[in-house]
Parts: structure tokens; C-alpha cells; sequence
């Protein structure tokens, strides 16, 4: 079974705080850290309990 890629913590706070404190777009950020897509971004931004709706 695939483990699939796991993101570092501190990567995941600096896109996360990209997105609710800049007011940057998940897709941007998502593609500007290397996430293999904006649903990595998504999920991880939930998991920290921030919307971005």
C-alpha cells in the first residue's frame, strides 16, 4: 500500500500562513511550494483547522 508524500511541518505552517495571513490564492501557493496539487494544500489547511473560503 502507498504511504503517498508527506510534507514537512514548517512546510505546511509557511503555505498555510501564506493563504490566511497574505491573503495569497491555494492554487498559487500550491504551486509555488511544490504541493503535488491544491487539494495537499486543502487537506493540510483543514487539518489546521483554517478556511480559506
Amino acid at each position: 500500500m502507498s504511504q503517498g508524500i508527506r510534507y514537512t511541518d514548517e512546510l505546511n505552517r509557511d503555505a498555510v500562513a501564506q493563504v490566511v495571513e497574505r491573503g495569497y490564492a491555494v492554487s498559487q501557493v500550491a504551486e509555488r511550494q511544490s504541493f503535488l496539487s491544491k487539494h495537499n494544500l486543502d487537506s493540510s489547511m483543514r487539518r489546521r483547522g483554517n478556511c480559506h473560503e
